[in-house]
């Protein structure tokens, strides 16, 4: 749900759409269980969950008012996202023109690509593969911070975790160039260092 609802957000933010916006012109909406948040009748882009499909079907049985479905995060099989995708390959045949698009990181492609073959051409679906991208990541450990001087109690003082992050990763590098001053002092900056000293 959250998820929905943020990416919502996101996508609209980056159409240019805002608060300000007309609520009849906005392009990008959602729907979760306890909030609904609709887009225009028409081009339009709906984030919700699988359980508000599932009820989409009680009166819409043929989901006429959908021309692309995209079922994100399908490998984390639950019991709502597999009964939408078995009701999805009946729903197939009956509907050429609505368009399927399942993804995942972590699915094994080949054998969704034959569950949703081609019922005419037995053909097996096709499969587009994205490469993803590895960010960097800085890990800290507990004992480094404290020997960085950093007392980091979260719980204590009750903080938002956006707030604390930033101010944190600020925190770690204005002490590791007070270390890294402290122990350019104590060798001297023109003093070359010997271990035998």
């Amino acid at each position: 749900r959250i998820a929905a609802i943020s990416v919502a957000n996101r996508v609209s933010e980056e159409r240019g759409e805002n608060e300000l916006t007309a609520t009849d012109s906005i392009s990008v909406g959602y729907h979760v269980k306890m909030d609904v948040k609709p887009p225009r009748d028409f081009c339009s882009i709906l984030y919700c969950t699988p359980g508000i499909v599932l009820q989409w079907l009680r009166n819409d049985k043929k989901l006429d008012q959908v021309s692309y479905l995209i079922l994100d995060e399908v490998h984390e099989r639950n019991l709502e996202t597999d009964f939408l995708m078995v009701i999805c390959k009946l729903l197939l045949p009956l509907r050429p023109d609505l368009k399927l698009i399942l993804m995942s990181a972590t699915m094994n492609t080949e054998s969704f690509s034959k569950y949703y073959k081609n019922n005419q051409t037995n053909a097996p679906a096709p499969i587009i593969e994205i490469p993803g991208k590895m960010y960097p990541i800085k890990e800290y450990f507990l004992d480094e911070l404290y020997d960085l001087g950093i007392n980091l109690n979260v719980w204590q003082n009750n903080m938002d975790l956006r707030k604390i992050v930033p101010k944190f990763m600020q925190m770690v590098e204005q002490r590791r160039s007070e270390k890294y001053n402290h122990n350019q002092n104590s060798f001297g900056r023109n003093q070359s260092y010997n271990p035998n000293q």
